[in-house]
């Protein structure tokens, strides 16, 4: 009597386990017909393709699974990002390779059947961000670079796949002295959450950004000594809007990484970052 009890009761536990999941399966197959999964996430794709792999990345889809595609540039075949939609949800994939030691980081995003353009740019920046921070470990879990002794000097072995190549390109076209400007900005930005030098020194979101402009501290300071503030916005009024989006991202990371208290922003930075971007042409809106 026991046993007859308990079969029917273990067949009523599976099917309102998978009978939802296979109902949200063949909605899948629905949604990907009328929009596959290269066209229903271009924005997002687009955007990560644009900062990680230089607009240069190509998107390879299967015939034999419509929820998978996988993006890579031949210029930087140690990255690959695979995306992977099933149920509503995607999940995408960092796979990056260096010195012949993997990092592989997954993140997945939920409940993406109706997405906006505004839902793919916050789900790419998240990504984006997450990912040049776990690049960067990587590099100093595989004895690469020790960022608290950081001088901004060239390496031959970074030209190619260092921590923070994924964003090097877009600011190839500044000269020196607006690259020791762009380090400034984030210098006076972080200055006024009342930070002494030597803590935004050491903040990592600092160093990642004189990595990528390989530059030296010690110049950046030097110039901003003798040239003054209004310098930095002279020098990098008018720049590429790709290298202010990449910009407004390193400022944020910044800001919020030297934040006493990860809930509340503090409100004389927040006024300071708007002020500054003010000054380069970029209004509050």
């Amino acid at each position: 009597m026991t046993i007859t009890l308990i079969f029917p009761l273990v067949v009523f536990v599976l099917a309102l386990i998978f009978v939802p999941f296979t109902r949200q399966l063949v909605k899948d197959k629905e949604e990907l017909s009328r929009n596959p999964i290269n066209k229903k996430f271009e924005i997002l794709v687009g955007a990560i393709n644009e900062f990680m792999l230089d607009g240069k990345g190509e998107v390879t889809l299967f015939e034999d699974e419509p929820r998978l595609m996988n993006l890579m540039s031949e210029e930087r075949r140690n990255m690959l990002i695979q995306f992977y939609y099933s149920t509503g949800n995607l999940t995408i994939t960092l796979n990056y390779k260096f010195f012949q030691k993997e990092l592989v980081y997954k993140k997945q995003f939920s409940g993406l059947r109706n997405l906006s353009a505004f839902m793919q740019h916050d789900i790419a920046n998240e990504f984006i961000e997450v990912c040049n921070k776990k690049i960067s470990e990587h590099q100093q879990n595989v004895g690469y670079m020790d960022m608290s002794s950081m001088s901004g000097a060239h390496s031959q072995g970074l030209s190619e796949s260092g921590p923070m190549d994924v964003v090097r390109g877009i600011y190839n076209g500044l000269t020196k002295r607006q690259r020791c400007s762009v380090i400034n900005l984030l210098y006076v930005i972080a200055k006024s959450s009342g930070a002494s030098e030597n803590t935004i020194l050491k903040n990592v979101a600092f160093n990642q950004t004189v990595l990528t402009l390989n530059v030296k501290w010690e110049e950046c300071k030097r110039q901003l000594e003798v040239l003054g503030e209004n310098t930095i916005y002279s020098d990098l009024n008018g720049i590429d809007d790709s290298v202010i989006t990449m910009l407004l991202l390193a400022a944020f990371q910044l800001v919020v990484s030297l934040r006493d208290n990860p809930n509340n922003a503090n409100p004389v930075v927040e006024e300071k970052f708007i002020y500054c971007f003010g000054m380069m042409g970029y209004s509050e809106e």
